[in-house]
């Protein structure tokens, strides 16, 4: 059916809907069927902001879409005031394998200047987008210089789940990766829900860089996996960062295989 002709019920749920899968830390390009353009007016035009915000995020949908949906989406990034709508532009970008075969560096610039910028969740979604260019040198560089010193643990997790799928600038990847997760690993952590989100979010973008870590790193996680105060989420994290990171040996082997039977 119409998007536009559903009862507000049903478009609370499309809303709902579209937020999760926006604020997913998983890429997800648009897999449905192909939007009518009509039907995307109608809901740009309305006087409820969620239904402006459910048009925006299928703007990038629009069967044909290609180049205008791409051209129609950075206006709006430009000329929005609403950080909820920028937000949903963001969104609609990264769901878009066309539009993102479009972007150029300053485009790339303009999604890291609002990584600076924005609100939380337009950062949070720059991001994210930021994430879907690994191997663009401008934006992985853009995530390399964010001052984590005061970001929240839902923008530090968004951070390094874009960073650790880097293919560029692997070594300073690599760097900050080990940097964070030492910094995290003193005495005196407090183990809360920021250091469970944070630490976990280290240990699978070192994983997912797969790059080996320093010995004094490797070590340090190899203490999580052991650690039996750690939070079984952090531990079984470790073991699997480990397992990407540390330099094959039959001892690192016979660690592996016992630890990964007593968390499975």
């Amino acid at each position: 059916g119409d998007i536009a002709t559903l009862n507000d019920a049903r478009k609370d749920v499309v809303a709902n809907a579209l937020r999760y899968v926006g604020e997913s830390p998983l890429d997800h390009d648009y897999v449905g069927g192909g939007v009518r353009a009509e039907t995307v007016e109608r809901l740009m035009k309305s006087g409820f902001l969620r239904d402006r915000l459910i048009g925006v995020q299928l703007i990038a949908a629009i069967d044909p879409g290609g180049e205008s949906s791409y051209q129609r989406l950075m206006v709006l990034l430009d000329t929005s005031e609403d950080h909820q709508e920028i937000t949903a532009v963001l969104r609609a970008l990264r769901s878009s394998r066309d539009a993102r075969l479009l972007f150029s560096v300053s485009d790339l610039k303009r999604i890291a200047k609002l990584v600076e910028t924005g609100t939380a969740d337009v950062r949070k979604a720059s991001i994210q987008l930021l994430g879907c260019f690994g191997a663009d040198i401008p934006a992985v560089r853009a995530l390399l210089d964010r001052d984590l010193s005061s970001v929240s643990s839902s923008e530090f997790e968004s951070m390094f789940g874009a960073l650790g799928r880097a293919q560029v600038l692997q070594e300073d990847v690599r760097a900050v990766i080990e940097t964070a997760i030492l910094h995290r690993t003193h005495e005196d952590v407090r183990m809360n829900e920021a250091y469970v989100t944070e630490m976990c979010a280290l240990l699978d973008a070192s994983r997912s860089l797969g790059k080996n870590l320093r010995l004094e790193v490797g070590n340090k996680i190899r203490r999580l996996v052991q650690d039996y105060r750690q939070p079984e989420r952090v531990r079984r994290a470790a073991l699997w960062a480990y397992a990407a990171t540390a330099m094959p040996s039959k001892q690192v082997v016979q660690f592996l295989d016992r630890k990964s039977t007593r968390l499975n």
